[in-house]
């Protein structure tokens, strides 16, 4: 049987609903930099490999958060966003010419109860750094979040009618992967 083997411990996994399976993955397309999977396939993994290599060892912090209390939760600042580098709507120049810049991420949408809404951020602005890191996705904004504590403060340089303006943020709470009952 499967009784004290590593199937012992897969099985279970295995059978999360598709709503977690989803949250996971977000996890890693979020938190993993680009680069490092891209160098993965350049020296000849496959995605296979790439997963179990890297993927699962980077993963070990939330296997355990998740373990230990059932959810999995991450620094949030409140924002949905658009990388400007990612869009294929506009040039360079368009951006620049709109924004003061053509690299940061364009707020699309603030939450009302996030850190940014009580720092002032509003739709429209651009967010290009975190504490002096240049921020041009969504992935590298949530790569530099994850290295703070939910509570501790980020400065977040954003063009704002194409003038550079800092705002320190508080960063809240998100579950993103939540399997405890609720009563």
């Amino acid at each position: 049987g499967i009784k004290n083997t590593f199937w012992a411990l897969m099985v279970p996994g295995l059978m999360m609903n598709a709503f977690n399976v989803l949250m996971v993955k977000s996890y890693f397309v979020s938190s993993i930099p680009d680069a490092l999977l891209e160098a993965a396939y350049i020296d000849g993994a496959t995605e296979g490999r790439a997963f179990v290599q890297i993927a699962l060892p980077l993963a070990k912090p939330i296997v355990a958060q998740v373990k230990a209390s059932g959810s999995y939760e991450r620094p949030y600042i409140g924002i949905s966003g658009i990388s400007l580098q990612e869009q294929q709507q506009y040039s360079s120049d368009a951006l620049i010419e709109q924004f003061g810049t053509d690299k940061g991420i364009y707020v699309a949408s603030v939450s009302p109860n996030g850190g940014a809404a009580a720092a002032g951020l509003q739709q429209g602005d651009v967010i290009t750094e975190v504490n002096g890191v240049e921020v041009g996705t969504m992935n590298k904004l949530n790569q530099e979040l994850v290295q703070y504590a939910i509570g501790d403060s980020v400065t977040l340089t954003v063009m704002r009618d194409k003038t550079a303006q800092s705002f320190e943020v508080q960063l809240a709470c998100v579950a993103i992967f939540d399997d405890t009952e609720k009563n």
